[in-house]
């Protein structure tokens, strides 16, 4: 099992998505208004939502609304749960085949998810500074890697394939 490459390969989409969860997506910047002055406010957008950090304690209750929004973590996790299911049905190429194909479309739906979830929010559109997060590039890491892993389980099973034409 992990001498095959697409093990290797489906284990370090799993550790990828994994990483999406600790890392931020954008960071945001925003001046605020509050108590007759101005100050800044940084925001992070995660996975499971929008959360304002390094706010002043006595500026609270002036900050934007935060967003706990689950879907996109939620479709996230369910890639990564069928990354790594995929990795131990070795014995069943086509089923491995088929579960590391619907993990790439999954990761690709989550991208669509979220760009239709975080583009419509007032408070990412109206930021004064938007820096991408490590987390953005992600999504791409794991389609790369599954995707290579379904060629390398398509190959072993043309080599079966050939094999059994043999006999």
């Amino acid at each position: 099992m992990i001498q095959r490459i697409q093990t290797l390969y489906l284990l370090l989409a799993t550790a990828a998505v994994a990483l999406m969860f600790v890392f931020p997506i954008l960071n945001l910047e925003k001046q605020e208004q509050g108590g007759g002055e101005k100050f800044a406010v940084n925001y992070q957008v995660l996975t499971y939502g929008i959360k304002a950090i390094d706010v002043p304690e006595d500026k609270v209750n002036y900050i934007s609304q935060t967003d706990d929004s689950p879907l996109v973590g939620i479709i996230i996790g369910i890639s990564g749960l069928l990354t790594f299911v995929s990795i131990f049905l070795f014995k069943f190429r086509i089923v491995q085949l088929n579960l590391s194909r619907l993990a790439v479309l999954t990761t690709v739906i989550a991208g669509v998810v979220a760009f239709f979830d975080y583009a419509y929010n007032t408070l990412i559109r109206t930021a004064d500074v938007m820096e991408f997060g490590p987390a953005f590039f992600i999504p791409l890491v794991v389609m790369v890697l599954t995707l290579l892993a379904v060629s390398a389980i398509q190959k072993d099973e043309d080599m079966v394939k050939a094999a059994d034409r043999v006999r």
